[in-house]
């Protein structure tokens, strides 16, 4: 088994989600918590731990020297407003570097498994918790994840971009029904954000793996903390 750390040691200062804007986390400490991320990995006897890393031309030069033995990549992508998508499109962009027909555990960035690997595949397509709010919404937890292998994923993340982006021209209402007749009719009035979409990526991860045919376990407990700033919260999710 392999994992991929996701992360964005250096991040940018611009906005996010809609005019909000970044947790103030000092960069030393998003280093710290990735490297306790990485320890974690290697005492659950991940073979190799492959870090993906979103902070572009913010990258400070022989950071990957701290984060050793992970082989670590950089990339500069767009920063989507909505953070999941670019997360989506920097797993996307790590998985030709990645072997074939091994597990993966994806991971992401601050956080770390407290007592060691809790779940496995047991021969399935993916293994993942999930959580349902206000009663009918499904999530899933992306946080932490096994999937099957390198081809099983990529397909698994097209299909959630996919899900995402195509989610609001769908009419799951009325007022969906109302918008989308709005906009067909005026459309130099259309201001949905077709290009950022502001949807969870844990809703549309949920639907794809809901409604298609892959294998899916669910998972009661995932085992992992996470770290915020100085606080680290308990994330035995049950």
């Amino acid at each position: 088994m392999i994992a991929i750390v996701s992360s964005t040691i250096f991040p940018s200062a611009a906005p996010i989600y809609w005019g909000g804007h970044r947790r103030i986390i000092p960069s030393h400490e998003r280093l710290g918590a990735t490297q306790k991320t990485i320890q974690s990995l290697l005492r659950a006897n991940v073979d190799e731990v492959y870090l993906a890393d979103n902070s572009g031309e913010n990258w400070v030069p022989r950071t990957e020297d701290d984060l050793k033995p992970a082989k670590v990549y950089v990339f500069g992508h767009f920063q989507f407003l909505n953070k999941g998508i670019s997360e989506l499109y920097l797993l996307l962009s790590v998985l030709p570097h990645l072997p074939a027909n091994t597990p993966i555990l994806k991971i992401s960035g601050r956080y770390y498994l407290k007592n060691g690997l809790t779940f496995e595949l047991g021969g399935v397509d993916v293994a993942a918790h999930f959580t349902v709010y206000a009663r009918t919404q499904l999530w899933m937890s992306t946080r932490c994840y096994l999937v099957k292998d390198k081809t099983v994923y990529e397909r698994f993340l097209k299909d959630t971009l996919r899900e995402l982006y195509a989610y609001q021209a769908r009419i799951v209402g009325p007022g969906s029904l109302l918008r989308i007749l709005r906009n067909s009719l005026s459309p130099q009035r259309d201001d949905s954000p077709y290009d950022d979409p502001r949807q969870p990526i844990e809703l549309a991860a949920a639907r794809v793996l809901n409604r298609t045919d892959y294998r899916v376990k669910k998972v009661d407990m995932l085992g992992i903390e996470g770290i915020t700033g100085d606080e680290a919260r308990s994330l035995l999710i049950e």
